[in-house]
């Protein structure tokens, strides 16, 4: 039933709890001073009702619309102010609604005697409301006209280092260390001759002892990419500044690993951080605080050869997304800024070719 110019159902939905609420207010202000035709408050209490409804497709169409878009960096912050001021409007007016409902039904029973009074509150209420409205398609238009979202005109960000001091294979000097660093904080640690020196000197091992662990890097032809085996340790590797909103990318290979590996993020100390973990074909996300665990979702991956794992971390929202598509998207209260690592344990080994952070 989706057009075919359309990559979802939300921008066919989202335009009607707009327009009705619009006119929903529109039509009580008019109702406050033409009090004889009853149609008008009917009118005004329908098209409540069915703005209130339409922003509950628009909402949930939304969330999905989002879940189902491996979306670049520079739209996450929006998307996320967008997604919560949608929720505040479908909250709102339809609370909003119930209770100008419950007025419509009772008033010449119950609020006769008050009428004059509670009218004009209502009515000053319900325009309030428009605010919600106007902060969630702000959002929602700089999304698609500021950064070209669902239009076809989004430009991928080629992934290069940015600064630091790396230098590629071939070089006259030999590579110092193989993570390339940004002015904001932004990090990225990829697989090239030297990083075995690079994880085992430049990150901080919370947990484990570098000489104890296997690190080791394999060439071939196309690429580069590091072997790590836990040798019966439960290593933790942190590395960079303390940062907020972020986007974390890891790129990796966990057919070989009998046992999980778990991305650390916003990591305070090792009782207080969120976390992503990969074990036995699924993904948890969740967050540890004073030592104890509280997990926010869990859903099932394919983990065959190569994965590309995205980790987003805006305002209370925390998605997963791997090869593209969304696996968990939890919520929870912001964090503190952190630094970001990982952590694995079990028998086996993994392959990793490149991880990163990448503010918001």
């Amino acid at each position: 039933m989706t057009p075919d110019w359309a990559p979802n159902i939300h921008p066919i939905i989202v335009h009607f709890p707009i327009a009705l609420l619009i006119i929903a207010v529109f039509f009580h202000f008019l109702s406050l001073f033409f009090k004889k035709p009853g149609w008008l408050s009917k009118t005004t209490m329908s098209l409540y009702v069915i703005g209130s409804l339409s922003s509950i497709a628009a909402f949930f169409s939304g969330r999905a619309a989002a879940d189902s878009l491996d979306l670049p960096s520079n739209v996450i912050n929006t998307l996320t102010d967008h997604a919560d001021w949608a929720e505040y409007t479908m909250w709102f007016f339809g609370l909003f609604t119930i209770v100008y409902i419950i007025f419509w039904l009772f008033e010449e029973k119950y609020f006769k005697n008050f009428a004059a009074y509670i009218k004009p509150f209502l009515f000053i209420f319900g325009f309030s409301g428009l605010f919600l409205v106007y902060q969630t398609g702000d959002n929602g238009a700089k999304m698609v006209y500021g950064y070209g979202l669902g239009t076809g005109n989004i430009k991928e960000e080629i992934d290069k280092p940015k600064d630091g001091n790396s230098k590629t294979e071939g070089s006259e000097e030999t590579t110092i260390s193989t993570i390339s660093t940004s002015e904001n904080g932004s990090w990225k640690f990829y697989s090239a001759e030297g990083s075995v020196a690079t994880l085992k000197n430049e990150f901080t091992w919370i947990e484990g002892n570098n000489s104890d662990v296997g690190v080791e890097l394999i060439s071939n032809s196309k690429e580069s990419f590091i072997k790590l085996s836990p040798n019966g340790n439960s290593p933790m590797l942190m590395y960079g500044e303390k940062l907020d909103n972020i986007q974390i990318e890891l790129r990796a290979n966990l057919d070989s690993l009998d046992g999980t590996v778990t991305i650390a993020h916003h990591f305070i100390d090792k009782k207080n951080y969120d976390f992503v973990s990969f074990y036995d074909k699924k993904v948890e996300m969740g967050r540890i605080t004073a030592g104890k665990v509280e997990s926010f979702e869990k859903s099932s991956f394919v983990n065959t050869g190569w994965i590309d794992i995205k980790i987003i971390s805006s305002g209370t929202h925390f998605r997963t997304v791997i090869n593209g598509k969304v696996i968990v998207h939890g919520h929870d209260d912001e964090v503190k800024p952190g630094t970001v690592g990982i952590r694995f344990n079990g028998t086996g080994s993994f392959l990793m070719s490149s991880l990163g952070a990448e503010i918001l």
